[in-house]
């Protein structure tokens, strides 16, 4: 604007000056030089260096608004580091969120190490008669917890059940001696592994193991046989017995 100003006023000195500059010369040829011309002649000097002021003035103001871009280009060019700082933190972020989706993840079960074939539901361990052996190995090797439930049924051989599916459901029957009825015992509608002593006579089998899985219903009674010592666990079942002579075909 002020820029605009100045060369606007430039200019309409210069046209007063051209105008001044040829109503003198008309006035000098019509008649001798006299104090007047030379007045006029003072006067025509000092419009040249009210020119020559207002040019430099309007230079000065030319260069100050070519100082300007500058300035401003400077000032956007500070604001670009702040852009480029967030980008780590999105990046941190990005991998903070991965990370927790990992840790997340649920962990493999030992179960599933168990070589389960078509037609088994469950596995067996046969564990001792009257004491506890080797449960350490079977829960580092098959199971999550340590805090197995046992059931008493009867003051005879020890035996680990763990189901093959997870929310199976368990009942228990402990049958008469006298009369071979089975009475429910324990019910647990989504069992985990589980231990039960039973068998107090080595003849005839005083526990019924019932597990139910998606309409699908399978019984067992476990026993060792009098006939060769192999475990009887059912035509559904694995057994994991270490050392064991019957295979899981078998038992």
């Amino acid at each position: 604007m002020y820029c605009l100003k100045f060369l606007a006023m430039i200019e309409k000195n210069r046209q007063a000056f051209r105008l001044t500059s040829a109503s003198r010369a008309e006035s000098c040829t019509a008649f001798p030089s006299t104090p007047d011309s030379l007045e006029s002649e003072h006067h025509e000097v000092l419009y040249m260096k009210m020119n020559l002021a207002l040019s430099a003035a309007l230079l000065s103001c030319l260069l100050l608004a070519g100082c300007a871009p500058g300035a401003s280009d400077h000032s956007t060019d500070t604001t670009q580091p702040n852009s480029s700082i967030s980008t780590p933190d999105s990046t941190t972020s990005t991998d903070a969120s991965d990370s927790s989706n990992q840790s997340s993840q649920p962990e493999a079960s030992k179960q599933d190490a168990i070589p389960f074939t078509d037609g088994q539901s469950y596995a067996v361990v046969h564990l001792g008669y009257q004491q506890i052996e080797d449960l350490d190995y079977y829960v580092q090797q098959y199971l999550d917890s340590e805090d197995i439930p046992i059931h008493y049924l009867s003051s005879g051989d020890y035996y680990l059940v763990i189901p093959r599916y997870s929310g199976m459901e368990l009942s228990l029957y402990k049958n008469d001696l006298e009369t071979s009825e089975p009475a429910l015992f324990y019910h647990d509608p989504s069992c985990e592994p589980f231990i039960i002593q039973c068998n107090v006579s080595d003849i005839f089998p005083d526990a019924t193991i019932q597990l139910i899985y998606q309409g699908t219903t399978v019984e067992f009674s476990p026993f060792i046989s009098l006939k060769d010592g192999s475990l009887e666990i059912g035509e559904h079942g694995l057994n994991l017995t270490r050392n064991s002579s019957t295979s899981p075909s078998e038992s």
